[in-house]
């Protein structure tokens, strides 16, 4: 997929929705929320394979991300590979928060038991 069209899904505001520049502030706030499986899909285009469940409240998010792309990785350097799948979207502004639980394959399977 490519994620040129990603970007442009991550704002929840409809078709039949003002203009952002006629809304007010709290208006404003809640049309430049993300959608939770918008910030899944730019996650799993920048990470093809990965396994990614993310929750959040449109601003604030927390990714669980499974891949073996972190096989031998500190835990810095698995948030940084995630964080560069959104960083246009953090850099906007758009998405404000993102908490990470990155795993490789064998670790999430130890966790599950």
């Amino acid at each position: 997929m490519d994620p040129n069209v990603i970007r442009q899904l991550p704002l929840s505001r409809g078709l039949n929705d003002p203009h952002p520049a006629c809304l007010t502030g709290f208006e404003r706030k809640r049309s430049d929320m993300m959608e939770t499986e918008a910030v899944a899909a730019l996650i799993r285009v920048g990470m093809p394979g990965a396994e990614v469940r993310v929750s959040g409240d449109g601003r604030h998010f927390e990714a669980r991300v499974v891949s073996a792309e972190f096989e031998g990785r500190s835990l810095l350097e698995r948030h940084r590979l995630v964080l560069a799948t959104v960083a246009a979207e953090i850099q906007s502004d758009a998405l404000h928060a993102l908490s990470i639980k990155a795993y490789t394959p064998a670790q999430w399977e130890a966790l599950q038991g």
